[in-house]
């Protein structure tokens, strides 16, 4: 946090409140020369203390004052900003220190201080390396994210949507867009927690006769990857669902069961692998249900009923027990795909299929069908 700015014998003081801006500036002596006031965390308002002059700010999304007005709203001082930092002046009748992300721009340097650093905007990256007030390997670094490592870049070289809040690369101020300020810490942690998390994976399903009957087995692979630890994890879940195929139980459900397999590692690092297994468990048809889904489930049940030796006993027998129903069948079925190139033998077809048809109904009819 800057105190006082000196040049020869003139400089600045700089006079705070609760937070880390100055609400106050005066010159060595300590007579003040302007006030701020602050909204939101940000600048929106100045007061010149010789002239009681009062002029507005206007800030972008990433909280450059773009635009800055006199007490009438009348345009003093309009400049737009390349991504990194540099100044395209539009109107400068009133110049004023506070530019890029509303940090302070001096005049001596053409630098922006940052409080920890000072960002060069034509270099677009900061003069000095990150640092930390703890001795660690790479301040601040992430390293599943390369990006990080480079100690000068600025916000991890993604200037159109972040900004930098006190020139240390792990406190930007967040995301930004174009309906509003930057995002909090808090808001801005809770989303890239949902961005650094990817995760892929599939699912697999497959019917199998067994000897206990036709077992419905589901297999569900995810993949997830940390980019801030570079941890992997990769789970796999195997539920499996067994219907009955055994006479006067055709279908019915038997049992099920469940086992996750789970493997971590770090990136890199083969002493880091972890394997857990919870081992078979034995589920409820709820739960089987739920985990497998009702259509599944009714499909494998489905299943074991047509696949049952039973059912085409079944089928065999009543064949045996009303054989005109099933010669019905045969010679309808026959009729139907049998080929007629002539039109004269096409009626003659056609009728004696219906008569062969209205003979086989009072036969059903008479038979009691």
């Amino acid at each position: 946090m800057r105190v006082e700015k000196k040049n020869g014998s003139t400089g600045t003081l700089y006079w705070t409140g609760t937070g880390s801006e100055a609400t106050s500036e005066s010159d060595l002596a300590g007579t003040d020369k302007e006030e701020y006031i602050f909204f939101g965390a940000e600048r929106i308002a100045r007061r010149d203390v010789a002239t009681n002059a009062v002029h507005y700010y206007f800030s972008d999304h990433l909280g450059a004052a773009s635009i800055v007005t006199n007490a009438s709203g009348g345009i003093e001082d309009e400049s737009d900003y390349y991504p990194y930092g540099g100044e395209m002046v539009i109107t400068a009748t009133a110049p004023q220190n506070y530019k890029f992300t509303g940090k302070e721009r001096d005049a001596e340097s053409g630098l922006d201080d940052f409080g920890a650093r000072f960002h060069a905007s034509a270099l677009g990256r900061f003069m000095t390396p990150d640092w930390d007030a703890k001795p660690v390997t790479v301040p601040y670094a992430k390293f599943g994210d390369p990006q990080t490592l480079n100690l000068y870049s600025y916000v991890e070289n993604a200037p159109v949507n972040r900004a930098d809040a006190d020139g240390h690369e792990e406190n930007h101020s967040g995301v930004c867009d174009s309906s509003g300020p930057c995002a909090s810490d808090k808001e801005l942690a809770d989303q890239t927690q949902k961005l650094k998390l990817q995760t892929t994976g599939y699912t697999g399903s497959s019917y199998n006769m067994t000897a206990a009957g036709v077992v419905l087995t589901q297999t569900q692979h995810t993949e997830t990857y940390d980019s801030q630890t570079g941890v992997r994890t990769t789970t796999d879940t195997t539920t499996t669902a067994t219907f009955r195929t055994d006479a006067g139980h055709e279908g019915q459900f038997s049992g099920a069961t469940t086992q996750t397999q789970t493997v971590t590692a770090k990136l890199g690092d083969p002493s880091s692998v972890r394997v857990g297994d919870t081992g078979v468990q034995k589920i409820r048809f709820g739960q089987a249900t739920q985990a497998l889904g009702a259509n599944l489930m009714d499909k494998a049940s489905q299943f074991a009923i047509g696949t049952s030796p039973f059912f085409a006993r079944a089928v065999a027998s009543d064949a045996r027990s009303h054989p005109y129903k099933y010669a019905f069948y045969g010679v309808e079925a026959a009729a139907a795909f049998t080929p007629l190139p002539e039109a004269y033998a096409a009626y003659e077809g056609v009728k004696a299929f219906g008569e062969a048809s209205f003979a086989a109904w009072h036969l059903a009819w008479d038979l009691g069908w």
